[in-house]
């Protein structure tokens, strides 16, 4: 009896000491259960680009970034933020990054914005540099080559034409004038995605 009653009191311990089976997954879209954790979604991506980390254009400071203008893209909201702005500060200077194509007679297109990208999805703009006193397409002969080739620059510029006519029937489609106020440099600047709004 007492070797029966041992060998009962092993079987139950050993028993006992099995591991509990493992809960069966969830379906999906169910609620987690009481006593476990949701699972946690990543916050940041690897490599993306936080809006604090905005480029600098080169040489104009690290305070450039607290005059971040509006985005290049879409093309028709950035077009109605600076027809906004002639309305409220005709003289505002901005500074964005600049696509040109240049010939032998001059500039011939030119968008504020990436070629790189897809330059139709920019907005188009026509280039007034009778500011400079040396035309833009002089400046850039031996920095640019003629050809359907782009050339990036970043330009200082006014919303507009220097000299507005008033055109009994004005054009209201692009590309639109600005006034160039000055060749800041002739660098890419492909991480660039906004305008700048300078003092």
């Amino acid at each position: 009896m007492l070797r029966h009653g041992l060998l009962a009191a092993f079987a139950l311990l050993a028993l006992s000491c099995q591991p509990e089976p493992p809960l069966p997954p969830s379906p999906p879209g169910a609620s987690p259960a009481a006593g476990q954790d949701a699972p946690q979604r990543p916050t940041t991506v690897t490599g993306a680009k936080q809006p604090s980390e905005a480029p600098t254009p080169p040489g104009l400071g690290a305070d450039m970034t607290e005059r971040l203008g509006p985005p290049l893209l879409p093309a028709a909201a950035l077009h109605t933020w600076l027809q906004d702005l002639q309305q409220q500060r005709p003289d505002a200077h901005l500074l964005a990054p600049v696509a040109v194509q240049l010939s032998p007679l001059g500039i011939t297109r030119a968008v504020l914005g990436h070629p790189s990208d897809d330059p139709d999805a920019f907005l188009a703009v026509r280039l007034d540099d009778t500011r400079l006193g040396i035309a833009l397409s002089d400046r850039l002969l031996d920095r640019c080559p003629a050809s359907p080739a782009w050339c990036e620059l970043w330009l200082e510029f006014t919303w507009g034409a220097a000299l507005a006519v008033e055109l009994p029937f004005p054009d209201p489609h692009p590309p639109w004038p600005i006034t160039v106020i000055a060749l800041r440099d002739t660098a890419p600047a492909l991480d660039a995605r906004h305008l700048y709004l300078l003092p």
